[in-house]
């Protein structure tokens, strides 16, 4: 967060009745998924000048989204209607909503896990001997990368970089424990700390685009979560003695999340960074309560390997540290939050008006997506964006306003609006941009097909109300 603190929600509709949005990009490109009235899942994306569509699907099936890159490009699962989660298979959009199956090198099911910003993802698959992980591209297809202990052994791609590091764990009758590894082309599989000794496990969940990889190693019921990079090799944070094993996320500015559960109501989450170590992150109203929400843990758990909610963890952490997730509150509801350093945690459920939500994934610009529960019952998807962002879009009408060049008098006349609009949302006046833009509008009618062509006028008209859907008055 910069200049403007001030969050505005926005519902971004709904293609059934519970929806979720799951991730978004540096350009604001919103991914998730809807649940329709018999219960199957439709993909969705969202910008803000198309709005929600539906994402193109096969014939006789459904799936949803889980991430979007920088080029647009989107990856997620589908199965044919009707089916049980062990027919889940990998699909693929193009920045153009052209879906491409991705296949499997064995058996069904194949779990898509990460993908980086030139289009390749990884994961893990069913093959003729168990799980192996798994490297896709358009141009390739699908390339078995084996395990530390050879065919016979089991493994799975958790995530990759743009430098095309991809990192996971793996084990086999050779070494029954699971394994940190990393992968790059063209291989093979090396072991990430082979200076744990024998019966200390160790998984490698992530890795950022510095090559900085987090994880956690250890016996059960003491594991340590690490960080790791290849100029300061191995550097343990905490050791955490909850069960289940605490969840570790990693951000692009180098912050490791550590969420740990203990018990039924209690949770810790903490942030750490090389330079300033770890902080705390305090819940809402129950202070012993907070959480990076685990997207699609319901769906997306796999029995035959690490679950794939360390992914919904991926996004819940921007390059300046700011966090994002669910706190449980005294009302036995969760709410979205957003917390930073020096700001602190925010609540923003009431900005979106439901009775509980959960927020899932935050660019670089502090767009914020999620869910929220309505009091009917539905769940809408959310985009929650700083009052910054609707400064600048104003500043970029005007902008496109003047490169228009309408005659003087009516440049002055719609200048003077968005110049009042400007200083309103400076001085977070929602209530006068909403009418201010009002009145841009109708005389950006007025003059279509007059001093404007009829195409400027709704280029100017479009992007205004864009802009004021996105103000609560």
């Amino acid at each position: 967060m910069t200049r403007y603190t001030r969050l505005i929600a926005i519902d971004l509709g709904m293609i059934g009745k519970h929806n979720v949005a799951v991730d978004i990009n540096q350009a604001g490109q919103v991914v998730g998924y809807g649940q329709m009235a018999d219960g199957s899942l439709r993909p969705f994306a969202w910008t803000r000048s198309t709005g929600l569509y539906e994402l193109t699907r096969f014939n006789a099936t459904e799936g949803v989204a889980l991430r979007v890159n920088e080029r647009g490009e989107i990856f997620g699962w589908y199965r044919r209607v009707g089916q049980d989660y062990s027919d889940m298979r990998g699909i693929f959009w193009t920045a153009e909503n052209v879906p491409v199956d991705m296949g499997s090198p064995g058996k069904t099911p194949m779990c898509p896990a990460s993908m980086n910003n030139d289009g390749v993802v990884v994961g893990w698959a069913t093959t003729a001997v168990g799980a192996h992980a798994f490297r896709w591209t358009r141009s390739d297809g699908m390339k078995d990368l084996d395990s530390l202990s050879g065919y016979y052994g089991a493994s799975y791609a958790l995530s990759i970089n743009d430098a095309g590091l991809i990192v996971g764990s793996s084990r086999g009758s050779d070494f029954p424990y699971d394994r940190a590894f990393t992968w790059i082309a063209p291989g093979p599989m090396a072991p990430l700390l082979p200076e744990l000794s024998e019966g200390r496990e160790s998984k490698a969940l992530f890795v950022n685009n510095r090559g900085q990889i987090a994880g956690h190693h250890g016996p059960c019921d003491a594991l340590w979560v690490y960080s790791y990079t290849p100029s300061g090799g191995r550097v343990d944070i905490l050791s955490s003695h909850t069960n289940p094993e605490p969840s570790v996320g990693l951000g692009e500015g180098g912050h490791v999340l550590i969420d740990e559960q203990y018990g039924t109501l209690m949770r810790r989450l903490r942030v750490w960074t090389a330079e300033g170590g770890t902080v705390d992150v305090g819940g809402l109203r129950l202070e012993q309560y907070v959480q990076v929400t685990q997207a699609g843990n319901t769906m997306l758990s796999s029995s035959t390997g690490p679950s794939i909610i360390y992914h919904g963890f991926l996004r819940a952490v921007n390059v300046h540290g700011q966090v994002v997730g669910r706190s449980l509150v005294d009302d036995g509801e969760y709410h979205a939050f957003s917390w930073t350093a020096s700001g602190g945690i925010v609540d923003l459920n009431a900005l979106a008006g439901g009775a509980s939500s959960a927020a899932l994934a935050v660019n670089d610009a502090g767009q914020i997506v999620g869910y929220s529960v309505q009091a009917d019952g539905t769940t809408h998807a959310m985009l929650w964006v700083p009052q910054l962002i609707v400064v600048d879009r104003i500043a970029e009408l005007r902008v496109r306003l003047r490169a228009m060049a309408p005659r003087p008098a009516i440049l002055a006349s719609l200048d003077t609006r968005l110049l009042a609009a400007l200083e309103a949302a400076t001085a977070e006046k929602n209530v006068v941009v909403h009418d201010v833009l009002g009145a841009f509008i109708r005389e950006a009618e007025a003059q279509g097909g007059v001093v404007l062509t009829v195409g400027q006028a709704k280029e100017l008209v479009t992007s205004a109300q864009q802009i004021r859907a996105s103000i609560q008055r």
